[in-house]
């Protein structure tokens, strides 16, 4: 995390971070509160990494409806998805490496079967925001860009 506040820091930006995961993690038996933007403050980009997969669509589905009214029209939502048919049991951290690269790791050896959400299962999941850019790396990994609006 320290590398993507490192990153981003260089733009002209106010960060919000937060572990949607552990916050909306249903045993909790609480609703989850996100991060509010200051006042007249929207949010403009969301990294959502490989959220989804470890999420019910459900749930999916009330956290973006939640983010929607705090977005810019025209804010992004990236994700970034495993295609193999197994995941790590838990998400894998994300670090910028510099402008062009995302360095993914270290990954749990423990594993799950890969839900492997269609673009259009993602647009479904994610009320407000339509797909931009949907692209398969060579890495195994399924890149998705999102705009609200």
């Amino acid at each position: 995390m320290e590398a993507n506040v490192t990153f981003l820091g260089h733009f002209p930006c106010r960060i919000y971070i937060q572990d949607l995961l552990r916050d909306s993690e249903p045993a909790t038996g609480r609703s989850v509160t996100l991060l509010q933007p200051s006042q007249g403050e929207r949010f403009s980009l969301i990294l959502a990494w490989d959220l989804y997969n470890y999420l019910t669509a459900d749930s999916v589905s009330a956290l973006m409806r939640e983010l929607g009214p705090h977005c810019h029209p025209g804010a992004l939502l990236y994700l970034l998805l495993p295609t193999d048919d197994t995941i790590p049991a838990v998400p894998t951290r994300c670090a910028f490496i510099d402008e062009q690269h995302i360095e993914r790791g270290p990954e749990s050896p423990e594993t799950r079967t890969n839900p492997r959400l269609t673009p259009r299962a993602i647009e479904r999941q994610t009320p407000g925001f339509r797909t931009l850019h949907s692209f398969l790396l060579n890495a195994g990994m399924q890149e998705h860009l999102l705009t609200f609006g």
